[in-house]
């Protein structure tokens, strides 16, 4: 994980210097401009916000513009690549997650409350729901398309 933002929320510009970087290093700046199109550096500061700091993640979306059929990419490819990347995150999150999850969003911590709960927890970080930040100490945020999820788009859990 690269830090992007501090533990309060302060944007950390060396963290996206060095995501900035990384995308340049797959695409140089006038492979971006074409793919990205004019004001292709707010576009640029879109999906490394969108990343969360997730280099991997960064990529993925990198690639994901790269098979467009034609450039640039327009406001609706975006808006679909952020919508699916919501959707990722639907499927894996319940409407129990959401208490936990807000908790985690808020205080930047991470409790674990039942083995239930353990389950949840091992789910949201083995998909990245969570990310895990180690900076000069160890804190906790939620995936930044996860605010923007409605409690009507998120799997309910039944028994049965």
């Amino acid at each position: 994980m690269v830090k992007l933002f501090d533990r309060s929320g302060h944007r950390h510009e060396p963290g996206f210097a060095a995501m900035r970087e990384l995308m340049r290093l797959r695409l140089p700046n006038d492979a971006l401009a074409e793919v990205l199109g004019d004001g292709y550096e707010q576009r640029v500061e879109q999906l490394i916000t969108r990343s969360g700091g997730h280099p991997r993640l960064l990529v993925q979306m990198l690639r994901w513009l790269l098979v467009l059929p034609e450039f640039p990419a327009s406001d609706d490819d975006l808006m679909r690549l952020f919508a699916e990347l919501r959707e990722r995150y639907q499927a894996v999150i319940t409407l129990e997650d959401l208490p936990w999850l807000r908790k985690v969003q808020r205080d930047k911590s991470l409790t674990l409350d039942t083995n239930q709960h353990l389950e949840s927890v091992d789910r949201a970080l083995t998909n990245n729901v969570i990310f895990r930040y180690a900076n000069a100490d160890i804190w906790y945020d939620v995936h930044p398309s996860l605010p923007e999820l409605s409690t009507s788009q998120l799997v309910e859990q039944t028994d049965g």
